[in-house]
């Protein structure tokens, strides 16, 4: 059983992260409250806290009876008000034109709808920090996975691995690729001359890490940047124009 005497701090201070509006075109944004998230084990600690005498896990005993009977209420079609916090009932998902088209088997799905208690609890809650929502890609190391260092010059048919956030490359329009740079790091050549790493060369792919093997072709005793293109967003969305990323050697 978790140490459920150890509690996690929650505050009355929350902050709001400012995502783009993608259904206008006035540059509007919303925003979205950072969760700061209280567990079952938290809860019980506070009450231990506040009611001396009172078992934490006779209390946490008692949750877990509480929690399989709206289970099973629910499985049985009920709406079930929990504690005048929240009401649950189940949902049909459908969109028919006749009665004839409901299939006895639809797909349910849940429907919670909060008690005027919980919306008045929320009313004294302030914000403390807002910040926009950053969609790019950020890159925060390179390392040779040979030697388990950071990458001070980039050599051919090294192995390598970049960390950071929202990497995962796309399948169209997207690549690692190596690009000649002078001393003060300028591009030297045109696109269609960067030296891109073969997809059977990438062995990770995922969007805090990227693992592949640098490009034999690399020539000796000559600058490159490391630049990642990707037109991946998430749960399988693409950039309508991909996103490029320097990745400095």
């Amino acid at each position: 059983m978790n140490d459920i005497l150890n509690l996690e701090k929650s505050s009355t201070l929350v902050d709001v992260t400012l995502h783009k509006n993608s259904l206008t075109n006035d540059e509007s944004y919303f925003g979205v409250v950072e969760k700061n998230k209280v567990t079952f084990n938290n809860i019980i600690a506070e009450i231990a806290k506040n009611n001396k005498g009172i078992d934490p896990h006779l209390v946490q005993y008692a949750g877990i009876i509480i929690q399989k009977e709206i289970i099973k209420m629910l499985k049985q079609g009920k709406t079930v008000n929990i504690l005048d916090l929240v009401t649950i009932c189940p949902k049909i998902n459908c969109n028919v034109k006749n009665k004839n088209e409901v299939k006895s088997k639809s797909k349910m799905t849940i429907k919670v709808s909060p008690t005027k208690f919980v919306k008045e609890s929320v009313s004294s809650i302030n914000v403390k920090n807002v910040v926009y929502h950053d969609p790019n890609p950020e890159i925060e190391q390179i390392i040779d996975l040979s030697t388990k260092k950071f990458v001070s010059k980039l050599k051919n048919e090294s192995l390598l691995k970049i960390t950071g956030r929202k990497l995962k490359l796309g399948k169209n329009n997207s690549g690692i690729y190596f690009v000649k740079v002078d001393n003060n790091g300028r591009f030297l050549e045109k696109e269609s001359n960067w030296i891109k790493v073969e997809e059977e060369s990438i062995f990770l792919n995922i969007p805090t890490e990227l693992n592949f093997l640098a490009p034999k072709s690399l020539e000796l005793n000559t600058n490159y940047k490391i630049l990642i293109k990707t037109s991946y967003l998430k749960n399988g969305k693409t950039r309508k124009k991909p996103f490029i990323q320097l990745v400095k050697s």
